[in-house]
């Protein structure tokens, strides 16, 4: 009897780590596509606001989960910054007490103001990395709030004005294909989170 439990907990471990492979496999070799429209106060994005976005707004505030830029974006429904004031919003919404929220308000991608039409066809660069300056100061970027291009490196070089803070994202493969095709992929994001993002003419080893 030992023997068959034995053979059974062995079965069971393989199939765990050859599902974690398949999961693994998966995400390594999938692309970010992002949705043609966000929804206020859907922190999770599955496409709909419940209490489980106050929840992860909470645990994101406690750092006990990271929220990325846009769904601390989403978190922001007043524009007044990401923190627990966000959960509470979104609390207060789903239980009709506040009407007025901007709570469930769809953003459309309209793609109106594209980061990749600044870039001149025939601009000639050493494309080693990319500056974006963020729309906000309340939270500091890491290489997860940008899934839409596999970056090396991200490091801040400060803020502008007091307003905006700046980074740099270091390409993997620095060619001047993979610098447009990384603002390219990055355009919907003038739309939320980003202010600009240009190709730097410096080549800078990393």
């Amino acid at each position: 009897m030992k023997q068959y439990f034995k053979i059974i907990s062995f079965i069971l471990i393989i199939s765990v780590m050859m599902a974690s492979v398949c999961v693994f496999g998966a995400s390594a070799e999938s692309t970010y596509t992002p949705p043609e429209e966000f929804i206020y106060g859907d922190v999770d994005m599955d496409g709909e606001v419940t209490v489980r976005d106050a929840t992860l707004v909470q645990k994101g505030v406690a750092e006990v989960v990271y929220l990325t830029a846009v769904q601390r974006y989403l978190a922001d429904t007043e524009g007044e910054g990401f923190s627990v004031r966000n959960a509470t919003a979104i609390q207060k919404h789903l239980a009709g007490l506040d009407t007025a929220s901007s709570v469930d308000e769809v953003v459309k991608m309209t793609y109106t103001d594209k980061f990749s039409s600044n870039v001149p066809e025939d601009a000639d660069f050493d494309d080693s990395l990319i500056m974006v300056i963020s729309k906000h100061l309340e939270f500091e970027y890491t290489l997860e709030d940008f899934p839409e291009f596999e970056f090396d490196k991200i490091t801040s070089i400060g803020s502008v004005d007091r307003n905006f803070l700046v980074y740099c994202l270091y390409l993997r493969e620095p060619t001047r294909e993979n610098v447009l095709k990384a603002i390219e992929v990055l355009d919907y994001r003038a739309n939320l989170d980003i202010k600009s993002v240009e190709p730097n003419y410096i080549f800078t080893e990393h």
